[in-house]
């Protein structure tokens, strides 16, 4: 009982942890293609240079991944692949990935233009983002993706036997930062970034529907 319990609290300090010293990284050393960043003086409180909500938030935003892929490998790809099979073992830190990386997408433009945090060595790119950070982003939650599953598939498979939420969750999620997108920057960048969602979007409610209409029969 004991054990599980550790096992159970080391993977939800993964959560939180891996994101961190990639942060720490970031801020002091540069990230993918040497880009570097810091987050405003007023943007507290703060642990080691890196703000709480970020932290907070790594943790949210990986865990939506998390229950959305469960969703769309139960529910869509479960015939074919089998739930959390351990040959397509990879296939899930990368949907992973790829959910929680499109939410910065909308995150960075907008907290750019209020001011959270500003790159030290860029000038161009996506909304005055540089194309790095979404690299990194996308290596972050992969990396954290990938120690948590398999700690999971070789446990007791808490992450992989989630509660899948019975509303579209990482859908509700975007249409959120959409429409914050849309007010803090523009309607440009708002539609980018749903157009990059769009079909993360498609398997997140196609899931939910399959998951209700097996419940009907």
């Amino acid at each position: 009982m004991w054990k599980k319990l550790l096992v159970n609290v080391f993977k939800v300090l993964l959560l939180f942890l891996i994101p961190f010293l990639f942060e720490l990284v970031g801020m002091n050393i540069g990230g993918p293609m040497g880009v570097r960043y810091e987050y405003s003086p007023n943007f507290n409180p703060k642990f080691l240079g890196l703000p709480l909500l970020v932290w907070l938030f790594w943790g949210i935003f990986i865990f939506t991944g998390f229950v959305t892929t469960n969703a769309i490998f139960q529910n869509i790809f479960k015939p074919g692949l089998g739930f959390f099979s351990e040959s397509h073992f990879f296939l899930y830190p990368l949907f992973d990935a790829m959910f929680v990386t499109s939410f910065d997408v909308f995150i960075d433009p907008f907290s750019v233009k209020l001011g959270l945090w500003k790159w030290l060595n860029f000038n161009d790119g996506y909304f005055g983002v540089p194309v790095g950070n979404f690299i990194g982003w996308f290596v972050i939650v992969f990396t954290t993706s990938l120690f948590v599953r398999l700690i999971d598939m070789k446990s007791d498979r808490i992450i992989s036997n989630l509660v899948i939420p019975k509303i579209p969750l990482y859908s509700a999620v975007v249409v959120l930062l959409f429409l914050k997108t849309m007010v803090t920057v523009d309607i440009d960048c708002a539609l980018m970034g749903l157009l990059y969602s769009l079909p993360l979007i498609v398997l997140d409610i196609y899931s939910k529907y399959l998951m209700f209409s097996s419940l009907n029969i």
